[in-house]
């Protein structure tokens, strides 16, 4: 889906302009949220994050496609065998992983939320896009939990929340990856203290 999207934004988007108020200041928490999970865990962003942030910032979609795709393709990308050993052995022993990198961790949701979030502003017709998140919204009410399968559904209602890291006025997840550790521990992280959060072992069970 998400080298798909980048395709898609590079050839059908919207003349490059500057981003709305509400948008900006939606990626900028997005970017704060994924540099404080980093440093949190440990975890050291790519400088090519800090582009594609900038990439945002300056509305140039193309640039921010292929910075998109390219982080995409190494956070799937399987680590170095000598790596693998190492978290291995660290996992067996108890010990915290040797190799840490923010892709295998939860930094990478808010950087996905606000790629996505400004790739739908500039492919879809605002009135269109507003008109859907808005009858999402409307219906959901407060605290409750809202669960967004689709791109409009998950990243446009995430970016209409009030707060979406302290889930005001609702809660909005994506069942989509609750089985991803990365995703479980981005939500664990936000809403832990007041959702119960599925964990590895109850998808063992």
């Amino acid at each position: 889906m998400f080298a798909l999207g980048a395709i898609l934004l590079t050839n059908c988007t919207k003349p490059s302009g500057s981003l709305d108020e509400k948008l900006s200041r939606f990626i900028n928490a997005k970017k704060l949220q994924a540099y404080a999970l980093a440093q949190n865990s440990g975890t050291k962003i790519p400088p090519r994050v800090i582009e594609l942030f900038e990439a945002i910032r300056a509305d140039d979609s193309a640039a921010a496609a292929k910075l998109f795709q390219k982080l995409d393709a190494d956070r799937n990308a399987p680590p170095p065998l000598w790596e693998a050993a190492g978290d291995w052995l660290a996992a067996r022993i108890g010990t915290p992983p040797l190799f840490k990198n923010s892709w295998y961790g939860a930094a990478w949701e808010p950087i996905r939320e606000a790629y996505w979030t400004y790739a739908l502003s500039r492919t879809w017709s605002s009135q269109r896009l507003n008109s859907i998140v808005h009858e999402i919204t409307s219906v959901i009410g407060t605290n409750n939990i809202y669960f967004g399968g689709t791109d409009v559904g998950r990243f446009a209602v995430t970016a209409a929340m009030e707060d979406h890291e302290l889930g005001r006025p609702c809660f909005v997840l994506t069942q989509n990856l609750l089985c991803d550790a990365s995703y479980r521990d981005y939500v664990i992280t936000m809403f832990g203290s007041r959702l119960s959060i599925p964990t590895a072992a109850d998808f063992v069970e």
